[in-house]
C-alpha cells in the first residue's frame, strides 16, 4: 500500500489547527420594565481539506470539478471562522394576552467574490479574514394560546425548516436538503388531540421567486407530533434535546412570468404555476426512556421532496443554468434566477423539474457524544431538454447531486463542543454521463453561547 505522505501531513495540519482554545464568555440578559433581551450564538472554527478546488464552506448542490480538469485533480485547505453567529432575542411586555417579540440573528457568510484565478475580485485573506456579516433571521413573533403570527425573514414553512435538515458538519446544505430562509408572512396553529399527541397547521406567504411574477408565493403545512414518543438529536451546533416523532407535510405554490419563445416572439410573456410537495419524518428507533435523557437513544429522519421551479430552496442549485434573461428591448427584460427554468433548443420557456430525497441515522451515546451518518440526493429529470440550447455550456450541465456523510461529535461541556466528519459529495454531468467526486475531511470546534 502506498501511503501518501503529503495528505496525511496536511491532515495532521488540520487536526491541530481545529482544537482551538476558548475562554469562558458570559450571555447578558437586560430585564427591565418586563422587557427582556438575550443575546447568544457561538463561535464556530471550521478546517477542512478537499481533494478538489470546487467548495468553500458551504456545499449545497454546487458542481464538482470532473477528473481531468485542473480543479478536479488538484486538491485545497481552508480554514474559516465565517460560520460563527450571533443573535438577539427582544421580547416585549405582554399585551391583553400577546406575547411579542423581535428576533435578530446574523452571521459572516455574506455575499462577498469569492477568490478567484482569472480576475480576482477579493483576496484570499480578505475572503477569510474580513467576511461580511449577513441577516439569517429578522422577523417579529406575536404569540396567543397555541396561535402564532410571524412577519419577517426566517425559515420557510416548506418542509418544516429547519427540524429535518441533514446534521452535517459541513456548513448547511448539502445536497437533497430544501434549506430556505426567505421574507415572509405567516401563522401556524398547535392544536392538541390528547396529551401525547399534536396537530400543527401552518399558512404563509413568502417573498416571490421572480418578483416580475407578480404574485406571492404560497406554502401550507401540516404536522403531526407525538409528544410521548422521544430521542435525541441535534444539529451541528445546536443543542442535544429530546426530540418527539413526528411527520409533516407540506407544498408550495409560486408563479412566473416569461417570454414565451426566446426565438419567435420576444415580446409576448405568458405565465406558469409551479408547484412542489415535502413529505418529512422524524421516528425515534430507540427512544427515551422518559422523555429527557438522550442516552442510548437512536433517531430516524428524513424527506422527500417533487415539483417544479422551487429550485432556489435547495442553495447553489442551478443544473449548470446561468441566469436568464428575455426581452426585445433592454426596458423590458424579465429576470430569472439560475436553476428555477430557461429555454430549451427550440427557445421554448420551461421549469425545471427536481426531486429530492435525504435520510439520516443519529445515535446518542449519552448526554455528551453523538454519532450521525447520512444520505442526500437531487435529480432533475429536465434538465437535459436544455442541452444545446442558446447560451447553455453543454459541458456544464448536471442532473444530480448528492451528499454522504458521517460524523462524531462530543461536548467537553455545555458551551465546548468538538466534531469531525468524513463527505463525499458528487456530480453527474449530463453531456457524457461522468461523476466527479469530492472527498472532505473536515474538523470543527463550538464555543457556543
Amino acid at each position: 500500500m502506498k501511503i501518501n505522505f503529503n495528505r496525511i501531513a496536511v491532515l495532521a495540519l488540520i487536526l491541530a489547527g481545529s482544537i482551538s482554545s476558548v475562554s469562558h464568555a458570559e450571555v447578558t440578559i437586560l430585564d427591565q420594565n418586563d422587557w427582556k433581551v438575550g443575546l447568544g450564538g457561538f463561535i464556530e472554527f471550521d478546517s477542512f481539506y478537499d481533494n478538489t478546488r470546487s467548495l468553500v464552506e458551504t456545499v449545497g448542490t454546487t458542481a464538482i470539478g470532473r477528473k481531468g480538469t485542473f480543479n478536479g485533480d488538484n486538491g485545497r485547505t481552508q480554514f474559516s471562522m465565517r460560520n460563527s453567529r450571533i443573535l438577539f432575542n427582544i421580547q416585549a411586555p405582554v399585551v391583553d394576552g400577546w406575547k411579542t417579540r423581535g428576533y435578530l440573528e446574523t452571521d459572516f457568510l455574506g455575499y462577498d467574490p469569492a477568490p478567484s484565478s482569472t480576475a480576482p475580485s477579493t483576496t484570499e485573506q480578505a475572503f477569510f479574514t474580513n467576511p461580511t456579516l449577513r441577516i439569517r433571521h429578522a422577523y417579529i413573533s406575536a404569540e396567543t394560546g397555541d396561535l402564532q403570527i410571524l412577519v419577517g425573514q426566517t425559515w420557510s414553512l416548506f418542509g418544516w425548516e429547519p427540524a429535518y435538515v441533514l446534521s452535517t458538519i459541513s456548513v448547511n446544505p448539502v445536497a437533497g436538503t430544501s434549506f430556505q430562509r426567505t421574507p415572509r408572512v405567516g401563522a401556524v396553529k398547535t392544536m392538541s388531540m390528547n396529551d401525547t399527541n399534536q396537530i400543527q397547521a401552518g399558512i404563509s406567504l413568502d417573498r416571490p421567486t421572480q418578483r416580475d411574477g407578480s404574485l406571492p408565493n404560497a406554502v401550507v403545512a401540516l404536522r403531526w407530533m407525538n409528544q410521548g414518543r422521544k430521542s435525541g438529536f441535534t444539529g451541528p451546533n445546536s443543542d442535544i434535546k429530546a426530540q418527539p416523532m413526528s411527520i409533516g407535510l407540506s407544498g408550495a405554490y409560486r408563479n412566473f412570468t416569461q417570454t414565451t419563445n426566446a426565438t419567435v416572439d420576444t415580446n409576448t410573456t405568458g405565465s406558469m404555476s409551479a408547484f412542489a410537495l415535502a413529505v418529512n419524518a422524524m421516528v425515534p428507533i430507540l427512544a427515551s426512556s422518559d422523555g429527557k435523557d438522550v442516552s442510548n437513544t437512536l433517531t430516524a429522519s428524513g424527506e422527500f421532496t417533487t415539483g417544479r421551479g422551487y429550485g432556489d430552496m435547495f442553495p447553489s442549485w442551478t443544473g449548470g443554468l446561468s441566469q436568464t434573461f428575455t426581452a426585445a428591448t433592454a426596458t423590458n427584460n424579465t429576470n430569472l434566477d439560475p436553476g428555477l427554468g430557461g429555454y430549451d433548443v427550440n427557445g421554448n420557456f420551461d421549469l425545471i423539474k427536481l426531486r429530492t430525497f435525504n435520510a439520516q441515522l443519529q445515535y446518542h451515546l449519552d448526554g455528551k457524544t453523538f454519532v450521525t451518518g447520512g444520505y442526500g440526493q437531487l435529480f432533475s429529470s429536465n434538465i437535459s431538454d436544455f442541452n444545446g440550447a442558446t447560451g447553455v455550456t453543454a459541458a456544464g450541465l448536471y442532473d444530480r447531486s448528492e451528499a454522504k456523510f458521517v460524523n462524531v461529535g462530543h461536548d467537553f461541556t455545555d458551551h465546548v463542543r468538538l466534531a469531525v466528519e468524513f463527505d463525499q459529495f458528487t456530480t453527474h454531468y449530463v453531456s457524457d454521463g461522468a461523476t466527479a467526486f469530492d472527498n472532505r475531511y473536515m474538523l470543527a470546534s463550538y464555543f457556543r453561547f
